[in-house]
């Protein structure tokens, strides 16, 4: 036997002879080279054991071409550098071939039907032979070509556990090559019995066919098998719930199969019967049809994208995700009236703002119940800057059969008493509205979420199948609707998905476990591979079971991971940030349409005020830490603009470190801007930095700069002073408070006010606000409430009163082994720390960093820098270095290490929501004459007017004037206390009554030895409104709101009580507005800005009005007084006894002109200090007499009366504030004198009372007595201070009907002035002769000259000149001497005078 054999690669010459003698002996002949070119490989056929081993990888689910890779890794080098391939083959393709050679051989037989039947055979005698219904392929069909498989396992599991357990079916193609016809491989799925179990699929269907018919069979080839072992008699078993897409074909199969051969109409009907709870006991035997959510809300978006823009297409999801989490019909009906509401306004209306907040409210409350799930919300996410964005993609399609050849508006268009209910809130709705298209509602801004194309596309394609989609009658809704538990078996509680996840996961083990991501060429061949893995998964779910029952001794305790459920299985999941998950989103519905839909950002406020450039500033020798913390306060643009805008600082009020601060930062502010407009870059020169240096150390400012935390240590030293001098807000006020468990008393135990926020160092890595979270709330501290007669202990928290507009906060950047720095982020919200009785907007506790400062190194050796934000960008500024940085740099997970010491925070929002609110309502809406503090908290506005007392009459204040006579030393005391609150509402105001006298009998500490005591007290004054809040609508409020409008208080048993009705009803909505109520007999009106006036809102309860905020503020209003003086008989004055009344002399006004040069710029009067610009003003007939003036002029008139007379000149401030009812204190008694002069100044004009103690007698001296002026409520106002006075001392009441008198000279003997400028020296002139005794004549015109020197005379002649002995003004940039002398200050001046009215 002979052979040749030769090398095929083309320039190789090898060749070989081979000879086989007989007696076994081998002769072979070579001839030629091996030459082999690079590049050319070449292999030979694969046969036999080669072919089967990379058959059974292929099998196993390796592709031909990761097959082919990791063969060509194991070549060894001898065969990689000649070509040889032998191994692996020429190509993929003859690996792929060998797969498919695979493939054939799970074919029976080349014919499919013979093929089909001999599995059939082979699988009978394979799995449960022995049983009734033996083997896995139960029923074959090839025209039409469905195939029906299911073992005796999965019936036994399906007979054990399916009454209890919801299952779930779906289909997929993509699985045989589709010829002719596409094969759908369908799937009744058994979720596992426990989390962490896997699922069991109970019965197949492979079938060419997709229709409900199809499926029907299917089930009632598995029913029929199903009797066969357990009996024809015994019902067949119906699952709970189940689960499918939503494809009609699953809906109608489910609803037909499992509850009773219905249609869709009559089981919608027959979900409305057990919906308003007249049910029958048929119906309660319900199995629930619900449809995917994941699908549902695909579809969702599907349709929201055909009719909304593309901003608003997550805002429409968000309004589905409500609807399919109602878990009542009530509760569907509200969102669904608000959903009309906000989709049908055309314009912003209150309707429209109450309605998105309580949709907004109710979003954020969603996870609240235990049976909402938030599978809706983990892929609809919203930033913190309002961008919306959602992980479905409706694009992709997981190859299911509900889309196939199916008109979606044809699919449930059927008749139901749901959309007749849905379609008539719908016609409410629409009409309600029809009215705010009248002219008077023309100036509100448009509704940009309008959109009734979206509105009734829901209405026809969701609303009449609402059970189907929704919670309505998922989870126990027997207990939601009253009904027996043994009527309706629930299903257990560890199956609550409202998802077809599990089949969608069997799909997936099917394509990639069972199938090995292979698509097969014909039917038999994926029966054959089902059939040799069912075996496998029935045991996998069979010994979970076992495992589950002997978890304590087989498995450890381990806590399971969740299983989540997204949308969309084929799109990568990113968690994205601000997710609304169970905690509370960082931006609401609300927010999310004023910022995406609208474009309104807060963040923009912060440029505004901000330097052109940032500040450069060269290091003088270890003070980078000064430069970072003035770079710090710079970049904040509203700190900046507060110190431009703030008026010249006088050297005299102000303390040397504050002017010496004050004018390092303008000199800065100013280099900043002058090198912005000249083009340049100007740096601040280190000769400045250490001139300064020795200015701050003359003014006490001894920092060790040396020091690693020297930056903190100026903050404190330097800092805040000069920031409380600009009446910067950046102080909080931090409160420890116990809420008694008995009373429900919630008491304040201690307040402490803090400049700075202090974050400390976490185990963990974990953000500003989580970290005071944790830190903030219940403490360990245990109280007796002192309130109630228990002695129970009860726990104390920790929390702040208010969130300023600027925090500071300071941190270690020392990191221990064992702790972590806080991780840094954009934006923070501290509503968690914020206190309960603290009412306000959302936007009241964000906050946007703004700028920190890091800090390298040790003592000696550590450097600061500041990085600071300006316009979305950040910027690292290090000394004169000042270069752009990547905001990823800083924030988020891939942040470098940044050694934060402080940090500056800024509220960005300006918006005003309770300042106006109260003027609104304190005023009765008039126009705004005053410039209001912004506020978005109603606890800081009402502080904020009850401290400036911006209005009259006493809108807040509860006032109590308290006497103690000191037994220690003989002093008596008179305090004015003023209590202001917001009260919590409650059945009636007997809590109020209970504070209130509980704060008049509190004691009070002598003015001169600060003993402690209580001598008498009077209540002065009742606020004229009271302010209730309520964070709910329980029975308690509705009652007190809708059948009782009164409120009564009574502070002392001997005074009358007073009442208060309730005038205005304040709606704060969830994001920075407020809507204003009033109640009428017909419900509630709203206010209309155009009109000025209260409008009838139409269909708004109490409950509804609830459901729109957190926070209802109620206020009630009275008129009653608590001092109401008696009419006094009015006299004429006799002047029969008094003196005549001598003119001024005319060398009066040369006297005046030889003083007046005698003095500086400054006189003095005691305590008193006028300008020389004030007499100038005096001496100016066409001038007005200022406040100065008037008030020095009566202490001298005071001070030299006659008659051993004691008189008092009270100051014309102070008698502003008693006429304003704005009493702040009684320095005096006004007891002790005998003549008390109240000069008034009023709607630009002076006038003068006088009070006679000894004669009983209120005299009123007005020049201009036709000026409109509420004299006779002055008067009554100081007659009430003169009664408070004595009724503390005497504890009784002045008798002023019968032993008093009124007179009124000026009309008595026409004692008017004749010009418009006089009214002051009227004033001053009748008060000198009353005083003097002497007679009360007119002022001729022109002695009002000679009047106003002769004034000015006695006022030079009491004055002396002011010394000044401190060191003016510093402000320069040499370096000044160190000989214990100051350096010289600038002259600046400012006249402090008020100028008459």
């Amino acid at each position: 036997m002979s052979a040749d054999a030769h090398c095929k690669f083309k320039l190789c010459t090898c060749r070989l002879h081979a000879i086989l003698y007989e007696n076994s002996r081998l002769k072979i002949n070579y001839f030629g080279k091996i030459v082999h070119e690079i590049g050319e490989v070449h292999a030979r056929p694969m046969r036999g054991s080669r072919r089967e081993e990379l058959q059974k990888f292929t099998m196993l689910g390796a592709t031909p071409a990761a097959l082919y890779l990791q063969q060509l890794k194991l070549m060894s080098t001898a065969n990689k550098e000649p070509g040889n391939r032998n191994v692996v083959g020429s190509s993929r393709a003859v690996i792929r071939k060998i797969s498919s050679e695979g493939n054939v051989k799970l074919r029976r037989d080349d014919d499919l039907e013979k093929s089909l039947r001999q599995l059939k055979s082979e699988q009978t005698e394979k799995f449960f032979p022995g049983e009734q219904i033996p083997g896995y392929l139960q029923e074959i069909s090839i025209d039409p070509l469905r195939l029906i498989c299911f073992t005796a396992g999965g019936i036994a599991a399906y007979h054990k556990f399916a009454s209890t357990i919801p299952l779930s079916w779906d289909a997929t193609g993509g699985i045989i090559v589709n010829r002719k016809k596409r094969i759908f491989y369908y799937e009744l799925t058994m979720s596992s019995l426990d989390k962490g179990g896997s699922s069991l699929p109970i019965a197949v269907m492979l079938s060419a066919s997709h229709g409900t018919m199809d499926i029907i069979h299917w089930m009632n080839c598995f029913i029929e098998k199903y009797k066969q072992v357990y009996g024809f008699t015994n019902p067949f078993p119906k699952p709970p719930v189940i689960h499918s897409d939503r494809a009609l074909v699953f809906l109608l199969a489910g609803i037909q199969v499992f509850n009773g051969d219905e249609t869709m109409d009559r089981y919608i009907e027959r979900c409305w019967r057990i919906i308003q709870r007249v049910a029958t006991k048929r119906d309660l035997e319900i199995t629930v049809v619900h449809s995917c959510l994941g699908h549902f809300m695909k579809n969702v978006k599907v349709n929201a994208s055909k009719v909304l823009g593309k901003k608003q297409v997550s805002f429409g999801m968000w309004l589905m995700a409500l609807l399919v989490n109602s878990n009542t019909l009530d509760e569907m009906m509200i969102i669904w009236r608000n959903i009309c509401i906000v989709l049908l306004s055309t314009n912003q209306n209150d309707q429209f703002k109450i309605s998105l907040s309580t949709l907004s409210k109710m979003a954020d409350q969603m996870n609240g119940d235990p049976e909402k799930t938030n599978f809706v919300l983990q892929n609809v996410s919203v930033t913190t800057k309002g961008h919306c964005s959602s992980t479905i993609n409706a694009g992709n399609d997981d190859d299911v059969t509900h889309d196939v050849e199916i008109d979606e508006d044809d699919r449930f268009c059927i008749e139901s008493s749901f959309k007749k209910l849905f379609i008539t809130i719908y016609q409410e709705n629409k009409e309600l509205l029809k009215s705010y298209d009248a002219p008077e509602w023309q100036h509100l801004s448009a509704n940009p979420l309008f959109s009734a194309a979206y509105l009734s596309r829901i209405l026809k394609l969701y609303m009449p199948t609402a059970p189907i989609w929704s919670n309505l009658l998922l989870g126990t809704f027997a207990q939601r609707y009253g009904y027996s538990s043994n009527l309706v078996v629930p299903p257990c509680s560890c199956h609550f998905g409202r998802t077809t996840g599990k089949s969608e996961s069997q799909m997936r083990v099917l394509k990639e476990a069972i199938l090995s991501k292979k698509i097969y060429s014909r039917i038999d061949e994926v029966v054959s591979k089902l059939g040799d893995t069912i075996e496998a998964v029935e045991i996998q779910f069979a010994d979970f079971i076992l495992i589950k029952r002997t978890k304590n001794r087989v498995l450890p305790a381990k806590k399971q991971k969740k299983i989540e459920e997204p949308w969309n299985k084929r799109t990568k999941i990113i968690k994205p940030t601000g997710v609304y998950t169970s905690m509370k989103p960082s931006m609401n519905l609300v927010a999310m349409v004023n910022t995406r839909l609208l474009g309104q950002n807060d963040d923009s406020n912060l440029d505004v005020g901000q330097l052109p450039s940032f500040v450069r500033i060269e290091n003088a020798g270890n003070t980078c830490w000064f430069n970072s913390i003035i770079q710090m306060l710079l970049a904040s643009g509203h700190i900046v603009e507060t110190i431009r805008k703030f008026h010249i600082i006088d050297k005299d009020l102000v303390p040397d470190k504050i002017f010496i601060l004050s004018n390092i930062l303008k000199t800065f502010i100013s280099t900043s801007i002058s090198s912005h407009t000249n083009g340049r870059k100007e740096i601040i020169d280190k000769n400045f930095i250490k001139d300064h240096f020795g200015y701050l150390r003359w003014a006490g400012f001894n920092i060790e700069t040396y020091k690693k935390y020297c930056v903190f240590e100026f903050f404190q030293a330097a800092i805040i002073p000069m920031l409380l001098f600009y009446n910067i807000d950046f102080q909080y006020v931090l409160e420890k408070s116990m809420q008694c468990s008995s009373c429900q008393e919630i008491t304040s135990l201690t307040r402490e006010t803090w400049s700075f926020l202090l974050v400390s160092q976490t185990a963990n890595e974990e953000t500003f606000d989580n970290i005071t979270a944790n830190l903030f709330g219940p403490v360990l501290d245990m109280q007796i409430c002192d309130k109630c007669l228990k002695n129970d202990l009860h726990p104390t928290s920790i929390s702040i009163l208010n969130c300023p507009k600027h925090l500071f906060v300071h941190l270690d950047p020392h990191v221990t082994n064992d702790t972590k720095r806080p991780k840094l982020t954009t934006h923070v919200d501290f509503g968690k720390i914020l206190s309960n009785n603290v009412i306000y907007t959302r936007s009241y506790s964000r906050y946007t960093l703004q700028s920190f400062i890091v800090i390298d190194g040790k003592d000696n050796t550590a450097h600061n820098m500041t990085y600071a934000r300006s316009k979305q960008d950040w910027y690292c500024l290090n000394d004169t270095n000042i270069t752009l940085v990547k905001s990823s740099s800083i924030f988020g997970d891939q942040a470098k290490y940044q050694p934060v010491m402080m940090a500056h925070l800024t509220r960005p929002s300006d918006i005003d929501v309770f300042s106006i609110a109260l003027w609104n309502v304190f005023t009765n809406f008039s126009p705004i004459n005053i410039s209001l503090t912004p506020n978005l908290s109603l606890n800081d506005a009402v502080n904020y007017f009850a401290k400036y007392n911006l209005i009259e009459n006493n809108p807040l204040s509860l006032v109590v004037v308290k006497f103690l006579n000191c037994s220690i030393c003989k002093k008596e005391t008179f305090t004015v206390v003023r209590m202001h609150e917001i009260w919590q509402m409650k059945k009636d105001a007997s809590h109020v009554t209970h504070k209130i006298q509980f704060f008049m009998h509190e004691e009070i500490n002598c003015s001169s030895c600060k003993t402690a005591g209580l001598t008498n007290f009077v209540l002065y004054d009742i606020p004229r409104f009271l302010i209730f809040k309520t964070e709910s609508i329980n029975t308690d409020c509705i009652t007190l709101i809708d059948d009782i409008n009164q409120l009564r208080i009574r502070p002392l048993d001997t005074n009358i009580p007073f009442d208060y009705h309730l005038q205005t009803v304040l709606i704060v909505l969830e994001e920075d507005d407020i809507v204003y109520l009033r109640k009428t007999t017909n419900g509630y009106t709203s206010f209309n800005k155009t009109t000025g006036q209260f409008v009838q809102l139409r269909d708004l309860s109490t409950y509804q009005t609830g459901l729109a905020s957190r926070w209802i503020i109620f206020i009630y209003q009275t008129d009653e007084n608590v001092f109401y003086p008696a009419l006094m008989d009015k006299i004429t004055l006799d002047q029969s006894t008094l003196a005549e009344n001598m003119e001024p002399d005319e060398w009066t006004i040369n006297t005046v002109q030889d003083l007046l040069p005698t003095f500086t710029d400054t006189l003095k009067i005691g305590s008193v200090q006028l300008k020389k610009d004030d007499i100038k003003t005096l001496l100016d007939n066409d001038a007005d007499i200022n406040d100065l003036i008037i008030n020095v002029h009566l202490l001298i008139i005071a001070s030299t009366a006659p008659f051993h007379k004691r008189v008092l000149a009270v100051e014309s401030h102070t008698v502003s504030d008693i006429i304003e009812n704005k009493l702040k204190n009684i320095r005096t008694s006004w007891l002790d004198y005998d003549i008390i002069l109240c000069p008034i100044n009023q709607k630009h004009h002076w006038y003068l009372m006088i009070i006679d103690l000894e004669q009983h007698l209120f005299i009123q001296f007005d020049s201009l007595p036709a000026h409109d002026i509420p004299r006779r409520q002055n008067l009554e106002r100081l007659i009430h201070i003169l009664n408070t006075q004595y009724y503390l001392k005497y504890d009784t009441n002045i008798d002023f009907r019968t032993a008093w008198a009124l007179s009124d000279p000026s009309e008595d003997f026409d004692l008017c002035q004749n010009d418009v400028h006089s009214c002051g020296v009227h004033l001053l002139i009748q008060a000198k002769a009353y005083t003097n005794r002497e007679r009360h004549k007119p002022i001729p015109q022109d002695k009002i000259n000679l009047y106003r020197h002769q004034i000015a005379e006695d006022i030079l002649q009491k004055a002396e000149p002011k010394s000044d002995d401190r060191i003016s003004d510093i402000f320069t940039r040499r370096v000044p001497k160190h000989d214990g002398k100051a350096p010289q200050r600038e002259q600046q001046t400012k006249s402090s005078t008020k100028n008459e009215q």
